[in-house]
C-alpha cells in the first residue's frame, strides 16, 4: 500500500523528465540487438519503455500486465527510426497514466501505423542512400592512401545514427503522432521516400562506373601493320564503362532474382576472376 506522501505526489502527476527520456534513449539501443522469431523487436521495445512503467505504476501486477502486452505484440521497423515510435509511445503512456481513462489500444494503433513508413524512411535514406554515399567517399579516400578514411565513415554514420535516435525520443515525445500523420496525409512522406530511392539509384550507378573494373585482355594485330588493337578499346569507343555497368546489373539480378547470397558471389567472382586472368581473357 502506498503511503500518504507518495499518493499526494502521484496526484500532482509528474511528467517525464529529461532524465527519464535519456533512460529511454539508452535502452532503445536494445531494439537493434534483441530479436525473437515471432515478435521480432518487441523485447527491445519493452526494454525501452520500462522506465515509463516503473515511474507511473507501483505494483508488480500493473507493471507485469503492461509489459506483457508490449512483449506479446509484434513490432518490426528500421531499428534507428524505431526511436520515433518509442518517443511517441512515451507521450501516449504519459497521457494514459495521467488521465486514467485513455485506452492503451492507442499505443498498438500508433505502432501498427508507423512501423511500415518509418522502415521505408530508414531503409531508403539511411541504409540505401547515406551509407553507400559515405562508404563510397571513404573508399575513394582510402584508395588514395588516406588513413583517416575509415574513421571518417565511422564518425559520419555514428553521428547521424545518434542524431536520428535523439530526435526520435525527444521530438517524438514532444510532438506525438500528429507529426507523422501530417506527413502521410500531405503526401510528403511518399515524396521523401521516392526521392531517397532515386538518389540511392544514382549513387549506385555512379559507383558502378568509378569503383567496378572489368578489363578484357583479348587483343589482335592488324594485318600488314604492327598496331595492336584490344577488344577493350573497341568497346570503350562504342560505349565507355559498359562492362562495369553490365557486370553490376548482372550481380543485382543474381542477388535480387536468383536470391544468391553476396558471400557466395564474392567467392565465385574471386575464383572465376583468377581463372580468366590466367587464361588472358581478363587483365
Amino acid at each position: 500500500m502506498m503511503d500518504k506522501g507518495k499518493t499526494e505526489e502521484r496526484n500532482k502527476f509528474e511528467k517525464l523528465s529529461n532524465k527519464d527520456l535519456w533512460k529511454i534513449f539508452f535502452r532503445s539501443y536494445w531494439i537493434r540487438t534483441v530479436n525473437c522469431p515471432d515478435r521480432m523487436q518487441s523485447l527491445g521495445l519493452t526494454c525501452s519503455i520500462t522506465p515509463i512503467v516503473e515511474k507511473y505504476y507501483d505494483t508488480k501486477e500493473e507493471r507485469a500486465e503492461i509489459l506483457t502486452r508490449y512483449l506479446d505484440e509484434y513490432f518490426l521497423t528500421n531499428p534507428i527510426m524505431a526511436e520515433w515510435i518509442t518517443g511517441i509511445v512515451a507521450s501516449i503512456e504519459e497521457k494514459i497514466a495521467e488521465t486514467k481513462d485513455m485506452s492503451r489500444d492507442a499505443v498498438s494503433a500508433v505502432k501498427t501505423a508507423l512501423m511500415g513508413p518509418l522502415a521505408a524512411i530508414g531503409d531508403g535514406l539511411y541504409n540505401g542512400t547515406l551509407r553507400p554515399v559515405v562508404a563510397g567517399v571513404a573508399c575513394a579516400l582510402a584508395l588514395d592512401g588516406n588513413v583517416f578514411a575509415p574513421l571518417l565513415f565511422l564518425i559520419i554514420m555514428a553521428s547521424v545514427n545518434i542524431f536520428i535516435r535523439w530526435t526520435g525520443i525527444f521530438w517524438g515525445y514532444k510532438r506525438g503522432a500528429s507529426f507523422f500523420t501530417y506527413l502521410q496525409e500531405s503526401g510528403t512522406l511518399t515524396k521523401l521516400i521516392d526521392a531517397a530511392n532515386l538518389v540511392a539509384f544514382m549513387v549506385v550507378g555512379a559507383f558502378s562506373a568509378t569503383n567496378v573494373t572489368v578489363k578484357l585482355g583479348l587483343q589482335w594485330t592488324t594485318e600488314g601493320t604492327e598496331s595492336v588493337t584490344t577488344l577493350q578499346s573497341v568497346l570503350d569507343g562504342i560505349a565507355p564503362m559498359c562492362l562495369p555497368l553490365m557486370f553490376t546489373l548482372f550481380t543485382w539480378w543474381l542477388i535480387e532474382k536468383k536470391h544468391i547470397k553476396p558471400l557466395t558471389l564474392i567467392i565465385s567472382y574471386l575464383i572465376v576472376g583468377i581463372a580468366l586472368s590466367y587464361l588472358g581473357i581478363l587483365v
